[in-house]
């Protein structure tokens, strides 16, 4: 029978800090859309809110998605450096907006500020919570002890001599197929969603720029598992932190190409396109990790 595992007073100062959080969102939700974002209307409110929910959330998802990860500033910093870049590109595109008298930069800075200190006090408080999973995974492999071996060691025990680890060039090589792949896809099929979304009447306020980048997220999350799925002999611990770094530089770059058709067009890019872009990217790398954890924890 498993143990019920105890709840420390940090545990608990954190279910009281999140149940403030959620109350806190809701009540900042349509201020944000309005002043932040600069795109007042329900959609823009729904999504305000998931976006400031999730600073106090972020570092359990983490936690769910990778619990054998044991440097969490990583990701910590990752999502700091986004928050950051983020921020600073909605001032300058509504420092360049024809509307100006509908933006307060105070509020926008007093709300970075507010989400990167409950992000913190999250990240703080979580540090010694234990991962709901830890106990059952730990039952499970108890009676599988050739489960519990380092996958080194049983490429070593089945592998010829000379092949016992994956080389350097592999994982290049399955990079290369992975992202080339999914870039050729996503290409695709932004080509197809346009003409059934955009048009010159609402280039600017289309919901392609919402649904076409999430939608290319759930397309590069399946290509990844699958390639690396076929690649079979790869340590999925050692690819994920390269996507938190290089597969968030592409995202970065996908931003400045966005920012710059709307410029050519004359257009004010709309404040959106930066989380769903950022929502792209989280989805494709905590699914890519929540998936070999949940199916092929050995590769970890």
């Amino acid at each position: 029978m498993l143990p019920l595992p105890t709840v420390s007073p940090r545990q608990r100062a954190w279910y009281a800090f999140a149940g403030i959080w959620l109350l806190a969102a809701l009540m900042l939700a349509v201020p944000i859309s309005e002043e932040v974002i600069n795109q007042p209307g329900p959609a823009s409110n729904v999504f305000s809110f998931i976006v400031f929910s999730l600073a106090a959330f972020l570092p359990i998802i983490h936690d769910w998605v990778m619990p054998n990860w044991e440097r969490r500033w990583i990701f910590f910093a990752t999502t700091v450096t986004i928050a950051v870049f983020v921020f600073l590109l909605l001032i300058d595109l509504n420092h360049s907006s024809r509307y100006p008298y509908r933006y307060d930069e105070d509020y926008a800075l007093f709300i970075f500020l507010l989400w990167g200190a409950g992000y913190f006090l999250s990240y703080w408080l979580t540090r010694s919570i234990p991962n709901p999973n830890a106990a059952r995974q730990e039952h499970s492999l108890a009676g599988h002890a050739v489960a519990t071996k380092d996958a080194d060691e049983i490429v070593n025990e089945v592998a010829p001599v000379g092949r016992s680890r994956p080389s350097v060039w592999k994982y290049i090589w399955a990079w290369v197929v992975a992202s080339s792949t999914s870039g050729v896809a996503m290409s695709l099929l932004y080509r197809i969603l346009a003409p059934f979304l955009l048009a010159p009447s609402n280039f600017s306020t289309s919901y392609y720029w919402t649904i076409a980048p999430i939608a290319g997220g759930i397309l590069s999350l399946v290509i990844w598992i699958l390639v690396y799925s076929f690649f079979s002999t790869l340590r999925i611990s050692k690819v994920v932190p390269w996507m938190w770094g290089l597969m968030g530089l592409g995202y970065l770059s996908a931003v400045g190409q966005a920012s710059m058709t709307f410029d050519e067009f004359g257009y004010e890019m709309p404040g959106m396109i930066l989380f769903s872009f950022l929502a792209a990217y989280l989805l494709t790398v905590l699914g890519f990790s929540r998936y070999f954890q949940a199916r092929q924890r050995e590769r970890y």
